[in-house]
């Protein structure tokens, strides 16, 4: 078996049982096997109004366990020659003035050899990303059940799961010590920005409500650690903010 539960520590003794029951179904006995390629059909995303008013981007760079692959454009349908025996990570990163690292991703999980077409998802963003980086360090994600992982993912987190402690994930899913507490939003600082007037969107689709900035200043609730990018209602300019772990913010204008 690729991963066992090494450490819990149980919420309460009422709990102790649900929770491990839950925690032991995100692991499976499987093996990370080889294959011949085969063709699987992606199509890209749609990106809502307010992210394509703030930031302008209508091009995705397609990355296949962590390896880019190729461009598409919004709507576009493309097939891509993908390892058959083992699943695998795509993910869409939005192209932004000629960079991917400012709206999160989308991403898919091909998990099955059956999987003739697969639809890219914004919500399945964070998913595709803990497994590139498994692949990436060298795990086999035939060991971990990834349906399973993704169903938690959306319960706990709905909107906020790009406020899940990532790493913290990997880390634990790497090391056999993995706890569906780590799956919950981070809580995090309240930042004031400020931006003159407006409105600004959050680079994150799961998040595409605009924020006015009353009286020159964007003001957020709740900003996990880590970083995040607005961008301002018309296009004309971006913030990028940054959060520490223990709340302290500071933010750049790009």
């Amino acid at each position: 078996m690729p991963f066992a539960m090494k450490h819990f520590i149980p919420l309460s003794i009422a709990r102790t049982v649900a929770v491990t029951a839950i925690i032991a179904s995100l692991i499976v006995t499987a093996c990370d096997l080889f294959g011949p390629d085969r063709g699987v059909t992606v199509s890209a995303p749609e990106l809502p109004d307010t992210l394509r008013d703030a930031f302008g981007a209508t091009t995705f760079i397609l990355v296949v366990d962590g390896e880019e692959i190729a461009r598409l454009e919004t709507g576009e349908i493309r097939t891509l020659r993908i390892p058959a025996g083992r699943p695998v990570a795509v993910q869409a990163f939005p192209v932004v003035g000629g960079r991917i690292d400012v709206i999160r991703p989308a991403g898919a999980i091909v998990a099955g050899r059956n999987d003739a077409g697969v639809a890219l998802k914004w919500a399945d963003g964070v998913l595709a990303e803990i497994a590139a980086r498994l692949r990436a360090g060298g795990v086999p994600l035939g060991g971990v059940n990834l349906q399973r992982l993704a169903n938690e993912i959306r319960e706990r987190a709905g909107t906020r799961q790009w406020s899940i402690d990532v790493d913290a994930v990997v880390e634990a899913l790497a090391h056999e010590e993995m706890n569906v507490r780590l799956l919950e939003p981070r809580g995090g600082a309240g930042v004031e920005v400020p931006v003159g007037g407006d409105e600004w969107v959050a680079a994150d689709a799961l998040l595409p409500e605009a924020v006015p900035a009353a009286d020159g200043l964007l003001v957020l609730a709740n900003l996990s650690p880590g970083v995040h990018v607005y961008g301002r209602r018309n296009g004309e300019r971006r913030v990028r903010i940054s959060v520490g772990d223990s709340g302290q913010a500071g933010w750049i204008f790009e």
